[in-house]
């Protein structure tokens, strides 16, 4: 956490030239990103998001037993990124031989009410 989209994508294609230069014959599926929400009703747009957090912010955010900071300074939305990082990766994988893009988000994610939400 506490990186860009962009950062992301990089990480993940090091990752992938890695596996290509150790395994150049190899078949590679890139899985996308689940759906995260940090919403208790797993709604995964709106609702208050806290603005810009800082990497302070986030390394409190995700530490393990630290509930109050959700309390004390409202959600963060990962949704639009996850999306982001996705999109990127899916566009990767198509430009390449023996590569394919996975996204099992969908199996994961209802729609009502016109919004999408983590199924129960």
């Amino acid at each position: 956490w506490g990186c860009s989209e962009e950062i992301a994508v990089l990480g993940i294609m090091r990752v992938i030239e890695e596996i290509q230069f150790s395994w150049p014959d190899a078949k590679i599926v890139v899985s996308g990103i689940l759906p995260v929400s940090p919403w208790k009703d797993g709604r995964l747009e709106g609702g208050t998001v806290k603005q810009n957090p800082t990497k302070k912010d986030l390394e409190e955010m995700f530490s393990v037993g630290n509930s109050h900071w959700w309390k004390k300074h409202g959600m963060i939305d990962l949704w639009p990124s996850i999306q982001t990082i996705n999109k990127e990766l899916e566009k990767f994988c198509e430009k390449q031989s023996k590569m394919f893009y996975f996204d099992a988000g969908d199996i994961f994610i209802k729609e009502s009410g016109g919004k999408k939400y983590i199924k129960q």
